[in-house]
């Protein structure tokens, strides 16, 4: 193949002749690879009865409420998670399962949708910034790669969400698409209510242009329209937001957070609120650079081009050598200006630390959707470069090997990072390729038997299970870590305190202990892990040890010999004993005499 028709097909910008047949090639191409990538989620999502994704086993456990209101009656955990749901997600599910679709089962099929969204706004993003559809494909390609190892649009949970409304807003404001763009900030504010902060700074600094090496107004009135209009419907969508005052009291704050060991250790970024370390300011949720604390970047094994996003100011710079490189429109400042709208909320989310949620959250989806369209131009700007070099070999005897390779090299590249990314999380110890966070429940028989319990049972458990018990099992728990959230600390305080309760009364050698916990909080069932009865399963577990000083004092007690009231009953009062779990109905336990 000549290298002109190559061009032609990969880095030449499109023509009106061209344009509709080019452009809807790379589209397809885009969408299929999307939907080939949403299909290892898919079959992960449904390889088990009991799998349901990490965070939705948090956020949606309570909307089967919509399919039966007897659910999770009078929990604090499912109305604590009701309450601050966002209105347009919660309705969503609501109107799904008004036609009879179990919300977990939603939770696994929504993200497949929400990709392939994601990935066309992605698609014509990238083609408003350079004419060139392979580009397109290419940034499409990145970001779904970046998605197979980022966990972040599986759940079915509002996060899902905020890359498909962050492309979407690119895209109608690239375009000064008026309506589009306010139909967008108002989803916004119904799905992912943070995000209208980046969207409203954004469109200020969309008034300022760079002319001729000088910061200047913008002279277009769209610009002005659109950022009144803009922020006017953003301060009508955050107005019930800012009236309204939670059932749960006001959020927590620094110090607060501070004075709460158990707190720090629930949170991420628990381990940043240092504020003199650096680590607080770059890494993890709290920092400017995305990704895991202490981590970074070997958290996961990103796409490699993704990173070259970096050196497109370096092309930029040196266009003369990049002929490719002078075609790149003025839509191109929307990149930097995206990076400064998210920089802007990182620093006042860290002045009101917790108010506006993690810092890390304003910068995280932001800094991969800009380096995935920055990288997609630095490759394709690099590759037309390559092959007009290599036009001018046509004469040379290496011209048809150096052709192949090239284009081979692009090829695996582009398309096949994943399968070099699966050998690196065997390295990294990842469980899975792709990370989609799905979690599997291992203890079926014990769902099952909750299941025929009585629908307003509640179920006492420290154990790793019990966070899956309201998925799995539709039955309200009194505790778990995963519900354990402290950003309000008017639900934090009761979680807080049933904690401290529960686990001196389980670790207690005095029945009557026991029997007066189990009468306060009208526990039915207790779900036992056996090895968390003995000295060592307690102090190694990070979590409970935070809880001073309750969980030191029943390690004393354990090295002093002294056996949990619950370990002598739980054998003679168990009605189900599998290799790791006992179940133990509480009117056993109120039977039984010191």
């Amino acid at each position: 193949m000549a290298i002109s028709t190559i061009q032609k097909l990969l880095t030449h910008p499109e023509s009106r002749q061209q344009s509709n047949q080019v452009v809807l090639v790379w589209f397809t191409l885009s969408l299929t690879y999307a939907a080939l990538c949403g299909s290892l989620w898919l079959h992960q999502a449904f390889s088990s009865e009991y799998v349901a994704q990490d965070d939705a086993r948090q956020q949606v456990f309570w909307m089967r409420q919509f399919l039966d209101p007897e659910l999770f009656s009078n929990d604090l955990i499912a109305d604590y998670f009701q309450s601050i749901a966002p209105k347009g997600w919660s309705a969503l599910y609501r109107i799904m399962a008004t036609l009879g679709i179990d919300p977990i089962f939603f939770s696994k099929i929504l993200p497949f949708p929400v990709i392939l969204l994601t990935t066309a706004y992605c698609f014509f993003v990238c083609i408003q910034i350079l004419p060139v559809p392979a580009t397109g494909f290419i940034a499409s390609v990145l970001l779904n790669q970046y998605f197979l190892v980022g966990a972040d649009v599986t759940s079915g949970t509002p996060r899902d969400f905020v890359y498909l409304l962050y492309l979407s807003f690119f895209y109608y404001l690239i375009r000064r698409s008026v309506l589009p763009c306010l139909g967008v900030i108002f989803l916004t504010g119904l799905f992912y209510p943070t995000s209208i902060f980046i969207q409203s700074v954004l469109l200020i600094l969309r008034l300022v242009i760079w002319n001729r090496g000088h910061l200047t107004f913008s002279r277009n009135r769209l610009d002005y329209l659109l950022c009144g209009s803009g922020l006017g419907i953003a301060f009508l969508v955050l107005l019930p937001y800012a009236l309204s005052s939670s059932e749960f009291g006001s959020t927590i704050t620094l110090t607060q957070a501070n004075a709460m060991p158990d707190a720090l250790m629930t949170m991420t970024g628990k381990r940043f609120l240092d504020r003199s370390h650096w680590k607080l300011w770059l890494l993890g949720e709290m920092g400017l650079i995305p990704g895991r604390p202490f981590h970074w970047p070997l958290v996961a094994p990103y796409p490699p081009l993704i990173l070259t996003g970096v050196l497109l100011p370096i092309l930029s710079r040196y266009s003369s050598y990049f002929p490719l490189a002078q075609r790149i429109t003025r839509n191109v400042l929307l990149l930097p200006q995206a990076l400064l709208a998210s920089y802007c909320m990182f620093f006042i989310s860290h002045a009101i630390l917790f108010k506006l949620h993690y810092p890390g959250r304003y910068t995280g989806r932001i800094f991969w959707i800009v380096l995935a369209l920055a990288a997609a131009l630095v490759v394709t700007v690099v590759l037309d470069t390559i092959l007009h070099w290599l036009q001018r070999q046509r004469q040379t005897l290496f011209y048809p090997i150096l052709t192949i390779s090239t284009i081979l090299l692009f090829a695996v590249a582009v398309v096949f990072p994943p399968v070099y990314a699966m050998k690196f999380t065997n390295a990294f110890h990842y469980p899975r390729y792709p990370q989609s966070g799905y979690a599997q429940g291992t203890i079926p028989q014990v769902y099952e038997f909750f299941l025929d319990q009585p629908k307003d049972s509640v179920i006492a458990s420290l154990s790793p299970e019990s966070q899956n018990i309201p998925t799995f099992a539709k039955r309200s728990i009194l505790v778990s870590k995963k519900y354990a959230i402290p950003f309000h600390l008017g639900y934090y305080r009761q979680i807080r305190q049933r904690i401290f309760d529960q686990i001196r009364a389980q670790y207690s050698p005095s029945l009557a202990e026991l029997q007066n916990f189990i009468r306060k909080y009208k526990v039915d069932f207790w779900l036992i892990y056996r090895p968390e009865l003995t000295r060592d399963y307690l102090m190694k577990n990070k979590w409970l040890n935070a809880f001073k000083p309750v969980t030191p004092e029943a390690i004393v007690k354990l090295k002093q010999g002294k056996t949990p009231a619950l370990a002598k009953i739980m054998n003679r009062c168990s009605v189900l004993d599998t290799e790791d779990y006992v179940v133990v109905p509480t009117d056993c336990i109120m039977k039984e005499l010191d």
